[in-house]
């Protein structure tokens, strides 16, 4: 399980990251790595957070520096490999992308 791999990667001075989707294994596994001393403040970064919380975090940073496509006609922007994407593609930072494109349903950017 996921203690077993931060335990082993903790031993090789490896950075890591442990996941648990289910919030019951979530509770258990942060209660369990903070009461067996897996994580040294003073040498270790340690957050616990839960995958909303993750997914917001990265989707920010994500965000910000993303690069989507729009055409010179159509209202959706894409990821570079979508299969509605023409010739004419035109990269554009997601940040910069105005209220008149929606995202493509079909590559969800």
């Amino acid at each position: 399980g996921s203690g077993t791999f931060g335990r082993v990667a903790k031993s090789l001075n490896r950075f890591f990251f442990l996941t648990e989707r289910e919030p019951k294994y979530f509770e258990y596994m942060k209660t369990f790595l903070i009461q067996n001393n897996m994580f040294d403040e003073e040498t270790t970064m340690s957050e616990f957070l839960t995958l909303d919380e993750f997914r917001e975090r990265t989707h920010d940073r994500w965000a910000k520096d993303k690069i989507v496509y729009i055409t010179g006609t159509g209202k959706k922007y894409h990821l570079d490999s979508c299969r509605y994407l023409n010739n004419n593609k035109i990269p554009i930072a997601l940040k910069e992308i105005s209220a008149q494109y929606s995202p493509c349903k079909i590559c969800q950017p």
